[in-house]
């Protein structure tokens, strides 16, 4: 028998998905799983890291988070290292990690998507994938420094309004806080190579996708290949930073002579000033410096047979 943890996060996505769950338990439950739901916030110190390792603590083989990027990432941090391996039940946002996975999204509290995306997952297989970490703090997708961070220190956490409106919210809120942002000047060594210049943005990426799942960063991002991407965009003021981010949305960065691209299994990135820094789309504080390398399949992941065309079959090859 297979024993499961779902942890589900209200505070994540436009609606509740807490009536969802238990035909997710009942479907696993069918495969002979032994599944528990529990939700963070309810009760004494329940939150996405202490439900985590609790689940680590009662020897569950699978965990299931039922959240968006921000919270996959958080519980991903946590299983690092163990055996346990992690699956995703998507009720975000941008759900990047699991559109990734080729997962459908409910569009609708009456969706039924959530026991597809778990039945998906249970009968495919578990694979080990690379996690980033900055500072000491693992990532799984993304640790974003510059404009990234500002914009996600200044939206998040949103209210359960700003979440229904989901990435138009985000969006709109986004173009009025860079407005505000004058770039900054940074130095960045990776592997045998490194650039200095005014920054608007630069993000380390795990995976292919970014900005929510609009815009396809990076190509050549692997699940395995003990790297990542550090990305630059180059300029100042929010003129630059809307043309940078059209290039990004239309694939015009790739190659761009104002972009800057260094892959390594490590970085160190330097400022002058304060940086803000996110980690998988939540805020995580600020620095001068910052420490980035890769973490070479440390986490375990669920990943259905077929991924299809919708997710990233590259980057599970």
């Amino acid at each position: 028998m297979v024993r499961a943890t779902v942890i589900y996060n209200p505070r994540a996505g436009r609606f509740n998905v807490a009536h969802m769950l238990p035909p997710v338990r009942s479907a696993l439950g069918d495969m002979d799983w032994d599944v528990r739901i529990c939700t963070v916030g309810e009760g004494r110190d329940n939150n996405l890291n202490t439900l985590a390792r609790a689940a680590c603590d009662c020897r569950a083989d699978v965990v299931f988070v039922a959240g968006g990027d921000g919270s996959v990432g958080a519980v991903a941090a946590v299983l690092s290292g163990s055996e346990v391996a992690m699956g995703v039940l998507p009720c975000g946002t941008g759900n990047v990690w699991a559109r990734g996975l080729g997962l459908a999204v409910p569009a609708h509290p009456w969706s039924a998507v959530l026991v597809s995306a778990a039945q998906r997952q249970a009968t495919g297989s578990a694979r080990n994938v690379d996690l980033g970490s900055c500072n000491g703090r693992m990532f799984l997708q993304w640790a974003g420094v510059g404009l990234g961070g500002h914009i996600v220190h200044g939206v998040e956490p949103r209210g359960r309004i700003a979440r229904h409106f989901g990435r138009w919210h985000y969006i709109a809120r986004g173009m009025w806080l860079a407005r505000s942002w004058p770039g900054a000047s940074v130095r960045v060594r990776g592997g045998n190579t490194g650039f200095e210049g005014e920054i608007v943005a630069t993000v380390a990426t795990n995976v292919p996708a970014y900005a929510g799942g609009l815009a396809t960063l990076d190509l050549e991002a692997r699940a395995q290949d003990g790297r990542l991407a550090l990305w630059a965009f180059r300029g100042n003021g929010f003129g630059d930073a809307l043309a940078q981010f059209g290039r990004l949305l239309f694939g015009h960065h790739q190659a761009h002579r104002d972009v800057e691209r260094v892959v390594a299994p490590s970085f160190e990135l330097e400022s002058e000033k304060e940086l803000p820094l996110q980690l998988d789309g939540e805020p995580a504080g600020t620095a001068m410096r910052f420490e980035i390398k890769v973490i070479p399949r440390a986490l375990r992941v669920l990943v259905p047979h077929r991924i299809g065309p919708t997710g990233w079959p590259d980057y599970w090859r």
